[in-house]
């Protein structure tokens, strides 16, 4: 499947490590899909809040440092993940140079538990639907307005 570049992707800085990237959204909006773009050939660690083995790991203080050591630690699912502000708060205190970028889809879920002690820790950014600009800016102009009914 052809990836569309997004209108937020400038706002992700990987050379900015000292905040955890935050993309908020609702499902289905491609907010993986476009963690997975942005990471292109940098080495990462994924983990995910639908798994229980990946949730316990996020959850082990003691296993912080492991979770470090490549240039992207991505996070998907967060909103599933218990105390994700505390294991956040936790992860970008060890000033690392290890990128963390969490997704959710439920905002309100997710932003709730990320305001235990969070000032300056996030960047927050929420993923909308694709914009008609988006997809004239991949398609064209034409193209996009031709097609205008059926999107």
């Amino acid at each position: 499947m052809k990836f569309i570049p997004r209108s937020l992707t400038k706002r992700i800085d990987f050379s900015d490590t000292r905040r955890a990237s935050v993309i908020y959204g609702a499902r289905q909006v491609g907010k993986t899909t476009l963690v997975e773009h942005l990471i292109g050939n940098r080495s990462y660690v994924w983990f995910t809040g639908d798994r229980m083995s990946h949730i316990e790991r996020l959850s082990d203080e003691s296993a912080c440092e492991l979770l470090l050591t490549k240039e992207v630690l991505f996070i998907d699912e967060a909103q599933r993940v218990p105390s994700m502000g505390l294991v956040l708060k936790r992860l970008v205190d060890k000033k690392s140079k290890t990128k963390i970028i969490v997704t959710g889809s439920s905002s309100l879920e997710l932003s709730g538990k990320l305001t235990d002690s969070a000032a300056g820790r996030f960047e927050h950014v929420t993923l909308w639907p694709f914009s008609l600009a988006e997809f004239a800016q991949d398609v064209g102009v034409s193209a996009t307005l031709d097609s205008f009914e059926s999107r």
